[in-house]
């Protein structure tokens, strides 16, 4: 019996009867889907996070001794691994058209530091000014980045650092903690605050300081994650804490669609490419996870890699390619992939 997908940087297309020929060596020349997985030499787990148009990937994995180490993949597949210095665990999430990298690390007192790798290499770590605590999710084309910080008294606090250094805190009126998320190119964010009721409350704010909140009917806790550059948001919400969890889609406009994948018992929106394709994953009622990808007409493909027990999508370009992690029979590694068209 063989098995898919169990070797790094393995491409392998699937289209209907094309595993079928594949599993026999033959070509599918009709199916336009391939899968590749790969991992970081060394990794037992792989969590891929960023891709932009030209195919590179940022992310993190774990190390045999559960170390967190970021990496870039190179579209032709060569991996780099990377740390800043005096990291304990480094985290990479965002990644923008030139390949620049943000996220955070832990040092050896458990305090996170944001971080920019340039293209080269050089990594700049840096804190908001009285941060305890910092975390960064997101970059932009410009060098921007968003993320947020705790101060002293344990409130977080959203923040925007441009390419050139400088550092602008924030945090949407009524606010007793902010979490930034998500930052387009014309440097919105979006990301979610806490009231003074424990109330969660997405927002969006523009590059010039102004707010637009916003809520979900039936939802008690709110989490967008991404923002394009048409000013769309996708994210994930809750209705009683637990479960069920929906994803949901907010037009510029305002107007907000929750995706939910038919047979779904929970759903999560990740990922948004500039054209409102999103991707993310659910569970089915047999609690096995898919990853999927929703197009601008609002339909769902639910997809995962050939032979997979499980797939989560985080991820996706310009050009439709989707990123994410899957799990295969008798194996406790977690392994990227990458879906393309």
């Amino acid at each position: 019996m063989y098995r898919i997908l169990n070797v790094p940087n393995t491409s392998v297309p699937r289209c209907g009867l094309a595993l079928l020929l594949v599993a026999f060596g033959s070509q599918a020349a009709f199916c336009k889907e391939t899968f590749t997985a790969f991992d970081p030499p060394g990794s037992t787990r792989t969590f891929p996070v960023g891709i932009n148009d030209t195919g590179t990937i940022s992310g993190w994995y774990y190390d045999g001794n559960s170390v967190v180490h970021g990496f870039v993949r190179a579209a032709g597949g060569t991996i780099t691994s990377f740390d800043p210095a005096g990291s304990t665990g480094t985290f990479a999430y965002g990644l923008n058209r030139e390949g620049v990298i943000a996220g955070y690390y832990a040092d050896s007192n458990a305090i996170n530091h944001g971080f920019v790798r340039a293209t080269d290499g050089t990594i700049t770590s840096f804190d908001p000014a009285g941060s305890t605590n910092t975390i960064v999710y997101d970059n932009n084309n410009k060098g921007a980045v968003t993320g947020y910080y705790a101060d002293s008294s344990g409130t977080d606090h959203g923040f925007v650092r441009t390419a050139h250094g400088s550092i602008t805190s924030f945090d949407p009126p009524g606010s007793t903690d902010t979490e930034a998320s998500g930052i387009n190119t014309a440097g919105a964010v979006t990301g979610f605050y806490i009231d003074g009721n424990d109330v969660s409350h997405g927002f969006v704010r523009t590059a010039s300081g102004a707010y637009t909140t916003f809520d979900i009917s039936g939802a008690t806790a709110i989490y967008p994650f991404l923002i394009n550059t048409d000013g769309t948001v996708t994210g994930t919400y809750y209705v009683n804490n637990t479960y069920p969890q929906r994803g949901f889609v907010r037009a510029a406009d305002g107007t907000i669609t929750t995706i939910d994948p038919s047979g779904s018992i929970f759903a999560y929106a990740f990922g948004i490419n500039n054209e409102g394709v999103i991707t993310g994953d659910y569970a089915d009622s047999s609690d096995v996870v898919h990853s999927y990808k929703r197009s601008t007409d609002g339909s769902i493909t639910s997809f995962d890699p050939p032979g997979a027990t499980s797939s989560f999508g985080y991820g996706i370009n310009g050009k439709g390619s989707i990123i994410g992690l899957f799990s295969l029979p008798n194996d406790s590694n977690w392994h990227g992939y990458v879906r393309s068209r």
